[in-house]
């Protein structure tokens, strides 16, 4: 019965690691949005956007980086650089433009 459950059943590798380590592992393999993460983890977007502020510093310490991918305007194409070191959710409007079609930010490790 080594590593086994009370069912008798040996746990899923996702069961043993903890949200900021699928949240890495996952960002590790693609590009992802905060609100994609959001909906598959089940939880607020500002939920996930803390958990990224934290692996940021686990990643710099295993000389890795978090990559940002800034949201863009899909009408006017505006990219909002100056969000990505503040924010990674995605913005409600276009400040030139005033469109609410923006395409989020998309996050990665590399």
């Amino acid at each position: 019965m080594d590593g086994e459950d009370e069912t008798g059943r040996e746990p899923a590798a996702a069961d043993s690691m903890t949200s900021r380590q699928r949240l890495a592992d996952l960002l590790s393999m693609e590009s992802r949005s905060v609100e994609g993460l959001a909906a598959e983890f089940r939880c607020p977007p500002r939920d996930i956007e803390a958990d990224l502020r934290s692996l940021e510093r686990t990643l710099k310490r295993e000389r890795k980086k978090l990559v940002v991918e800034p949201a863009r305007c899909r009408k006017c194409l505006f990219v909002f650089d100056d969000r990505s070191d503040r924010r990674f959710t995605t913005p409600g409007k276009c400040p030139q433009c005033r469109a609410t079609q923006i395409a989020p930010a998309l996050l990665t490790i590399k």
